[in-house]
């Protein structure tokens, strides 16, 4: 249950529900870290900011009959969610021992299950893995928790499958912007895609710094010879010409500017694609012989 269930709301309801998590094994509630900025040492004894030290952690009213995952999400600097923590862990809390996220405890108690042995993630720096989202926004199944309540689904629909319960509107702040999608994800279907990635033994490997930044540079000139070219027009860079330049014909433009670096990159205008002599002869319908 990827819901904030911190306090008593309803005394029949709660204890219907810690009813039912005393009655089954299987029942994941999420619980919450209280992050904050502070000083810190490493293992060599140099200072450091830590982003991500622990206050505390908000466990649920049923806790104590349940299996609990924090479901925080950690965005990038760019708003962005592309990766998550498997593990969480602080001297101060649970004498130290780690807890896990709301999606790596299903994933173990899916594991323990069937038999089987749970898969490790690459971690980057900041010792979390990249997800491997599955799908866009609104591709997983999803169905009204009201319909459920009402009777209007057939709860065998549900058998030998995981359900994830979590918000699904707006107006609940629970969705994040999410790689190549234009709409934001809510966060119990980021859950989902996390956990199909663990099931499925998949997650992207983070690339080095030095192609992280070739990357952002190869993006950068590429915005800006698109801003530098008139309508109907291609540029090509002084690169890509030297490797083609015995098949096209271009109109030289000059040197242009690359934001934040002293140097800019030349350019040309492509004028003609000069068509290969022996793709043209093969293009050639054959002739058929003439037989006597």
């Amino acid at each position: 249950m990827d819901i904030m269930i911190f306090g008593n709301m309803d005394e029949a309801g709660d204890e219907a529900l810690r009813k039912v998590c005393e009655d089954k094994s299987n029942i994941v509630s999420g619980s919450y870290i209280n992050y904050s900025t502070a000083f810190a040492v490493n293992e060599k004894g140099e200072p450091y900011i830590d982003y991500f030290h622990i206050d505390s952690i908000s466990e649920p009213i049923i806790a104590d009959v349940c299996h609990t995952g924090f479901v925080n999400a950690a965005t990038d600097e760019d708003g962005i969610l592309r990766s998550a923590f498997m593990t969480q862990s602080s001297p101060d809390i649970n004498g130290g021992k780690g807890f896990k996220s709301f999606s790596s405890e299903i994933y173990s108690l899916y594991c323990e299950k069937k038999g089987l042995s749970e898969y490790i993630p690459e971690l980057d720096g900041n010792g979390r893995f990249w997800i491997n989202y599955a799908g866009r926004p609104g591709d997983y199944e999803h169905i009204s928790f009201i319909d459920v309540l009402n009777g209007n689904v057939d709860p065998r629909i549900f058998t030998d499958c995981i359900v994830l319960i979590g918000a699904y509107a707006a107006g609940m702040q629970d969705q994040y912007s999410v790689p190549g999608s234009s709409s934001q994800m809510y966060g119990v279907e980021i859950h989902a895609n996390i956990l199909q990635g663990l099931m499925d033994e998949k997650s992207p490997v983070p690339a080095g710094r030095w192609h992280a930044s070739a990357v952002s540079a190869a993006a950068a000139a590429l915005a800006r010879l698109e801003a530098n070219a008139k309508r109907g027009q291609v540029l090509i860079s002084e690169y890509v010409y030297e490797q083609v330049k015995d098949r096209v014909e271009v109109e030289p433009i000059g040197e242009i500017p690359l934001k934040g670096k002293s140097k800019g990159v030349f350019v040309y205008s492509l004028k003609n694609i000069i068509e290969d002599s022996a793709a043209k002869e093969s293009a050639q319908p054959a002739v058929p012989e003439t037989v006597q």
